[in-house]
């Protein structure tokens, strides 16, 4: 039979809830998966024990509601998207009619939307990750909620590991409803293969598990707590540290890049420091290349694409307004944000994480008067003079938000512009941000 219906009596939980003794309070503080010194499979109890309903809140105003699960005494890893707009969230372990409130997270992962909270020590036992890819064929399990005592496990099997939107993500025969995205997904032994979730491919609902090597690898990324809040808002303690900040190095592949961050521009410069910070940008490419104009990163779908992948369409689940400051034109060595086209994109909202920087060419006074003509930007002195002598990408005047310029490194900016590429812009060989270092 392809589904198990089974029941969970009460007791069997308050067993679970109730026996943890001094064990749990000694690792209570922990930030890595807890360790199970037995091999054999876990109990559907634990798997259920474990198990959790998260409902995200901006304040008192309810948004929306996914499962997660803990992978250690005081951590829970769950969908990122359900945070968007959130300030908080409840946890309510299943078998318990406890609340926790959660404010704070250690993690996030905007590319495979997961985030790890970090949560008053629940008294069960973490699930355990799975270290392997799974083989095909592999049964997997998934346990879905019918109510406070009755379970209905649903069993499935590993397809394949597909590549979705430029990530990898473990392809599954199980069915897993929009409200149950981020349970766990586990194999015979009950280790997680990984956190269920659907997609629509082709017109068809498509069902995945994100590895469990992405949720391994972001707890080795884990910094200290933070506030939900953060995730949408800066402090204003975060803003005045921003603004201090000395030298933003982008260390690639074929050398470093030094910018500086305009701090009259803060929603743009806090937004890409918080970025920064969050590692989005590590081993991300510069997947639009065109010579004599610009260099262009920042696209989620890059980190793990394919030679022949279609790229440049996955952002960080938001844009910004548009602020285009007169102050600041597209001359040599300046960064701003791509956008969407203006027939979808009236107000001209940017990117929330992809940037551009200006390689750009020499124009003569005859050149620069057709942009004109063609774009009815007028061009000051001052921007003639430095386009025919510097040099620069005048036809982005006016339409585009620049936040930032090159402080050093322009001559990584024009080698990375060499390269041969594709007809989508995209170069033959991969260049890759291998991170960004803040200095203050």
């Amino acid at each position: 039979m392809n589904r198990l219906l089974f029941t969970i009596f009460a007791t069997v939980l308050t067993v679970l809830f109730t026996s943890c003794g001094g064990n749990n309070s000694s690792s209570s503080n922990s930030s890595s998966p807890q360790k199970s010194k037995k091999t054999d499979r876990v109990s559907l109890a634990t798997y259920y024990s474990s198990t959790v309903d998260i409902i995200t809140y901006d304040n008192e105003r309810k948004l929306e509601k996914r499962f997660g699960f803990m992978i250690a005494p005081d951590l829970i890893v769950c969908p990122y998207k359900i945070f968007s707009r959130a300030n908080k969230a409840i946890i309510r372990p299943w078998g318990t009619n406890k609340d926790i409130v959660a404010n704070h997270f250690i993690a996030v992962d905007r590319i495979h939307d997961l985030i790890i909270l970090k949560v008053d020590s629940i008294c069960s036992t973490p699930l355990m990750l799975r270290k392997k890819e799974p083989t095909k064929g592999m049964v997997t399990k998934i346990l879905k909620k019918k109510s406070s005592k009755i379970m209905r496990v649903s069993k499935g099997k590993y397809f394949n590991c597909d590549t979705v939107s430029g990530s990898p993500y473990y392809r599954i025969s199980n069915v897993i409803p929009k409200y149950q995205q981020g349970a766990p997904i586990v194999d015979a032994k009950g280790e997680v293969i990984g956190m269920g979730v659907q997609f629509n491919i082709d017109f068809e609902k498509t069902f995945y598990a994100v590895p469990s090597y992405a949720i391994a690898n972001l707890i080795k990324n884990a910094h200290s707590p933070r506030t939900i809040s953060s995730l949408i808002n800066t402090s204003t303690a975060e803003q005045k540290k921003n603004a201090q900040i000395k030298d933003i190095t982008i260390i690639t592949s074929y050398g470093d890049i030094h910018i500086r961050l305009f701090n009259n521009m803060p929603q743009y410069r806090d937004n890409f420091i918080k970025l920064i910070k969050e590692g989005f940008y590590k081993d991300l490419l510069f997947h639009r290349v065109i010579e004599g104009f610009v260099i262009q990163s920042g696209a989620a779908d890059t980190k793990d694409a394919g030679k022949d992948d279609i790229v440049g369409w996955k952002g960080p689940g938001y844009t910004l307004p548009a602020f285009i400051n007169p102050k600041y034109f597209h001359k040599r060595g300046m960064i701003g944000s791509p956008r969407l086209p203006n027939d979808v994109n009236t107000d001209k909202r940017s990117d929330g994480a992809q940037f551009y920087i200006v390689q750009g060419r020499k124009y003569n006074n005859r050149e620069l008067d057709d942009i004109e003509k063609n774009t009815h930007y007028k061009f000051s002195n001052k921007q003639r003079e430095i386009y025919r002598t510097q040099g620069g990408a005048p036809t982005l005047d006016g339409e585009y938000t620049i936040f930032g310029e090159v402080t050093s490194g322009i001559s990584v900016v024009d080698k990375i512009a060499q390269e041969e590429v594709n007809n989508n812009w995209r170069p033959l060989n991969n260049i890759r941000i291998k991170k960004i270092v803040i200095h203050y």
